[in-house]
C-alpha cells in the first residue's frame, strides 16, 4: 500500500536542475485501516537546493503531524513548514540528536514542507499524519493473582 506513497530519491534530486528549489507534489493522504486517520510519506535525499514538498487536502479539524527523519543524525537538517510558497516560514526546526524534527500544528488546504541540508547527499524521510492521535492499547505490565480469603 505505501509504494504507491514513495517518491523515489531520483525525484528529489531532479531538482537541482534549476536556481530555485523545485515544488514536489505528496500524493493525497491515503487512509489507514483501522485508524481514523490519514498518512502519506516520501524519502529522499537533500540538494544543493532545499527540498519542498506540496502537501494537499489538509483539513482544519484533523490535527497534523509532520515527521522528518535523517539516516544520518550526526548531520542535522533544518525543516520549515509554510503555508504559502512565496510566504516566510510558519515553523522552523532541525533535526534533533536522534535524527528526527517532530511539527504538529492545524491548518486548511495545502501547506509545504522544506527541507535543507548543510551538504547535498543527505538521505532523509518525510512522513504526514492527518488526524488525531492514534491510541495504541498498552498491555499491562504486571498481573496480579487475586488474593485468596485467609481464614482466621
Amino acid at each position: 500500500m505505501l509504494s504507491g506513497l514513495l517518491l523515489s530519491p531520483a525525484a528529489t534530486s531532479a531538482q537541482t536542475a534549476g536556481k530555485a528549489p523545485a515544488v514536489l507534489d505528496l500524493p493525497a493522504p491515503a487512509a489507514v485501516k483501522g485508524r481514523a486517520g490519514r498518512f502519506q510519506m516520501a524519502n529522499g535525499t537533500s540538494a544543493a537546493a532545499p527540498t519542498v514538498y506540496r502537501v494537499p487536502r489538509a483539513q482544519i479539524h484533523a490535527p497534523v503531524a509532520v515527521i522528518v527523519a535523517t539516516r544520518r543524525p550526526e548531520r542535522p537538517l533544518a525543516v520549515d513548514i509554510l503555508k504559502f510558497e512565496n510566504g516566510k516560514a510558519d515553523q522552523t526546526g532541525r533535526t534533533d540528536a536522534r535524527g528526527v524534527a517532530v511539527f504538529r500544528f492545524r491548518t486548511e488546504g495545502e501547506f509545504l514542507v522544506r527541507i535543507a541540508a548543510a551538504a547535498p547527499g543527505e538521505p532523509f524521510d518525510l512522513m504526514i499524519w492527518h488526524g488525531e492521535e492514534a491510541a495504541v492499547p498498552i498491555p499491562p505490565a504486571y498481573r496480579f493473582a487475586p488474593r485468596e480469603a485467609t481464614a482466621k
